[in-house]
């Protein structure tokens, strides 16, 4: 494979936060919103050619809370329609700066550092699979990467579902790349995975 291939990363943050409550990309974690510490790593990993910032729910108040650290941001007008709705947003704008892969990337995963992200995109430039996702201890994580045939699929998916309501078709192009990051596994999705954050 070609180290030409293009790889966008997109931080899926437009969501309302309905298990949680509040808005968990607001909520502070060693100083900073959350979601700060996803760009922050996001801007650290060099095999990103791009990175999408995805918000809806309060997307003012989020933006202006945030150093973007080169992130482009892109408002999900149908944010209420769930996870679906950032997916497609950031596929479509993926598609439209002439990416060969996606790497979603989750806005409630503070800890996955920018070693994950750099090993999940250089095996898709090695191996072309048409999904590389990371695994720790066993367990599949994310970030997961998509490669743009898969775009098609994407962007049929609706409700609050993300990629993995596709993965199941694709078993065997999936690459799996061991890591020792077990913040690939750490969702906040409620306020006891909040209080969990080391």
């Amino acid at each position: 494979m070609s180290s030409s291939l293009k790889v966008i990363g997109v931080v899926l943050a437009a969501g309302r936060s309905t298990r949680m409550g509040r808005t968990k990309q607001l909520l502070a974690y060693r100083g900073r919103p959350l979601l700060q510490h996803v760009l922050d790593s996001a801007a650290q990993a060099v095999q990103l050619d791009r990175l999408l910032l995805l918000l809806g729910h309060r997307a003012s108040e989020i933006r202006e809370s945030l150093e973007l650290r080169g992130a482009d941001v892109v408002f999900v007008p149908d944010f209420r329609q769930g996870q679906s709705a950032s997916m497609r947003g950031g596929v479509e704008e993926a598609q439209r700066l002439g990416a060969n892969a996606v790497l979603f990337l989750l806005g409630d995963q503070p800890l996955v550092s920018a070693e994950v992200m750099d090993r999940v995109a250089a095996a898709y430039r090695e191996h072309g699979n048409q999904v590389v996702l990371p695994v720790c201890e066993g367990k599949r994580g994310n970030p997961v990467l998509m490669d743009r045939g898969l775009f098609p699929q994407l962007l049929e998916i609706s409700g609050d579902v993300g990629g993995r309501a596709i993965l199941s078709r694709y078993e065997g192009a999936i690459r799996e790349v061991e890591v020792s990051c077990p913040g690939i596994h750490a969702d906040v999705d409620q306020w006891d995975d909040y209080e969990r954050l080391p």
